[in-house]
């Protein structure tokens, strides 16, 4: 999950609230290699990620843009992601073998018919073999579920990595595709992999629309212009 990883902990602004989509809602708590973040969600177009810790702020993805929220010396600081990551140039750039290692070794997904529940929610064990560069195969299980939270949350999280891709100006890798046919566009969502990443907390209930609101104007980076 090392995509993933890099991408927890901020947030969303701006004016006035918007009607938002509620056929697709929820929270939970994800906990990945060592990290715990609470998400909010709504349609996998609206995504709130935040880790307790008020330093570090929030992330909210919104509109098919991602912004950081933090306040610093009682000042909200609004920054669109994208905006930040084309300032800094190559200082962000994630190297192409880094996304190949992440997506593009994608193999096989394969049910093992051994089932378990996890907050109340039945999933089943599945065996994902994806293939390095030197062409070693790898197996690792996962725990998958057609529960609709975790599906949805998935959703959003393919959504807020193809942001971010977009930003980086790297195209998608094909991996990328399988993925998401394997799972989500299956009605199936990941809810444990290995020892690195578990979802939890699971709850069905449409989050507040206000904490999808940005609460300031995103900031003008330098050389950014408007």
């Amino acid at each position: 999950m090392k995509m993933t990883s890099i991408l927890t902990a901020c947030a969303l602004s701006a004016a006035a609230l918007l009607a938002l989509p509620s056929t697709a809602k929820g929270s939970l708590t994800m906990l990945s290699e060592g990290e715990r973040v609470r998400a909010e969600f709504i349609d996998g177009d609206y995504l709130r990620m935040e880790s307790g810790d008020p330093e570090q702020g929030y992330m909210l993805m919104r509109d098919g843009k991602l912004y950081s929220v933090a306040n610093q010396g009682g000042m909200t600081m609004v920054i669109d992601i994208a905006d930040a990551m084309r300032m800094m140039g190559d200082a962000m750039e994630v190297p192409q073998d880094d996304l190949n290692n992440e997506f593009e070794g994608f193999v096989s997904l394969e049910a093992t018919g051994r089932t378990t529940t996890v907050d109340g929610i039945e999933g089943e064990y599945y065996l994902l073999t994806t293939k390095e560069n030197d062409g070693t195969e790898s197996t690792e299980e996962i725990l998958m579920t057609d529960n609709q939270v975790v599906v949805d949350f998935n959703l959003a999280m393919l959504n807020m990595v193809e942001i971010m891709l977009d930003a980086m100006g790297e195209e998608l890798p094909e991996g990328f595709a399988h993925m998401r046919a394997n799972t989500v566009e299956k009605g199936l969502g990941v809810m444990q992999q290995d020892n690195n990443y578990e979802l939890t907390d699971i709850d069905a209930t449409v989050p507040a629309a206000e904490r999808f609101v940005l609460p300031a104007e995103p900031m003008k980076l330098p050389g950014m212009g408007g």
